[in-house]
């Protein structure tokens, strides 16, 4: 979404195309729910990932979506470490729509991983700034889930 041309939010709004914003980055309540409702019916990888982008950006910009400021001038916002408390529901809430979307996708929604085992790494991962160590705690994180 966010490097896709026909969605990608930077040259959308300066070339005037604020909807693409309003339909993909900075959802409403009621767009939220439809685009869960499209994955729900189709069932497709892509509705879910279009779900999930816009889903996650109602965390990452939920200050500019209630001040109606649907600019893109820093990308402060989307850097975890800036609120990792916000960060941290996001992923727990983005990991339960993973198990349900599962369930949808194959028929068995139950997780392999309880989110407790992977809790910790996640607020590590939302809490630090350096690359080396966002990497190292992605690593622990899929080491959990594989077992």
């Amino acid at each position: 979404m966010d490097t896709d041309p026909k969605t990608e939010p930077v040259s959308n709004f300066l070339e005037g195309h604020k909807q693409v914003l309003l339909d993909y980055h900075f959802v409403s309540p009621q767009r939220d729910a439809q685009l869960q409702a499209n994955f729900e019916k189709s069932g497709s990888i892509s509705d879910l990932g279009t779900f999930l982008h816009a889903h996650q950006d109602t965390y990452s910009h939920s200050e500019q979506i209630a001040k109606g400021q649907y600019h893109h001038n820093t990308t402060a916002p989307d850097h975890t470490y800036t609120d990792p408390a916000k960060a941290d529901r996001m992923a727990m809430d983005t990991f339960n729509l993973l198990v349900g979307a599962k369930g949808r996708i194959t028929g068995n929604g139950n997780a392999k991983t309880d989110y407790k085992k992977i809790q910790g790494l996640v607020h590590d991962f939302n809490t630090t700034s350096n690359d080396k160590k966002k990497y190292k705690d992605l690593q622990g994180i899929q080491k959990i889930a594989r077992e």
